[in-house]
């Protein structure tokens, strides 16, 4: 076997294409990596990055098998295979306990395993490291909000409305500890926010129709869970949601 010595400032590079580059070194430009090749050099978006290693060939190794955890963590969360995620993601904080994007990841297996003191833990972790990690502080606010702590889940909640106010899932979730708190009017308001930066997704959807439904407004509930089901018509929530106000107003 051939083994490959790095330079002493590698940075390797993964692309959401899954292919990896080895560059010499890596420079922010305005929404931009370049990357210093051995021959010559090139630009791709930073939109485009997944991960970026950067150490002396020592050092990364380590942060390969990092990687690799983190991936098969992501991966086995999504799939459902909670036990694993929280496995190999904790094999990939112990391996980059530095790093915010592991500790959210792994905050959110915890929390998917209802280990949600843990979880807290570990996503708190990643807003120390960096205090305007929107994952974080969403997961943050949803094991808050599963362990009965509404009070503390709104103010992290519109503290992050304030620092990214575009963003529909700060948005969303707002709307959910709000209407879980009582606050229906609020609630209303965030969830609507949600829905006008993101009008196709039927979680908000179906999150908005939840509050109108409260408020007493059927009509408008009704069209929000069947454009809900439009958009996902496998939405068991949505489809409960609807026959729930459809009963109502025949009742009425």
């Amino acid at each position: 076997m051939i083994s490959i010595a790095l330079p002493a400032h590698a940075d390797l590079v993964g692309l959401k294409s899954g292919r990896r580059i080895e560059a010499l070194s890596t420079s922010e430009e305005e929404g931009y990596l370049r990357l210093e090749l051995r021959h010559g050099s090139t630009r791709i978006a930073r939109s485009d990055v997944d991960w970026i290693l950067t150490g002396t060939a020592e050092s990364l190794e380590n942060k390969r098998k990092a990687v690799g955890h983190f991936q098969a963590g992501k991966a086995a969360l999504l799939e459902g295979r909670v036990t694993e995620a929280v496995e190999q993601l904790r094999r990939a904080s112990e391996l980059e306990p530095d790093n915010a994007d592991v500790l959210c990841n792994y905050g959110a297996a915890l929390a998917a395993s209802g280990e949600h003191e843990r979880a807290a833990g570990a996503l708190r972790s990643a807003l120390k490291i960096d205090p305007l990690h929107e994952g974080a502080r969403v997961n943050l606010a949803e094991s808050l909000i599963s362990a009965g702590d509404l009070t503390s889940a709104v103010e992290l909640l519109r503290e992050a409305a304030k620092n990214n106010p575009s963003s529909p899932e700060i948005w969303d979730r707002l709307g959910v500890a709000l209407l879980r708190s009582g606050n229906t009017a609020a609630a209303a308001a965030a969830l609507r926010k949600a829905t006008a930066f993101d009008p196709e997704n039927p979680r908000y959807l179906n999150n908005l129709g939840c509050v109108t439904a409260a408020a007493g407004e059927g009509g408008e509930a009704e069209e929000l869970f069947r454009r809900a089901l439009q958009l996902d018509p496998q939405s068991e929530d949505a489809r409960r949601n609807l026959d729930h106000v459809l009963h109502d107003s025949r009742a009425n």
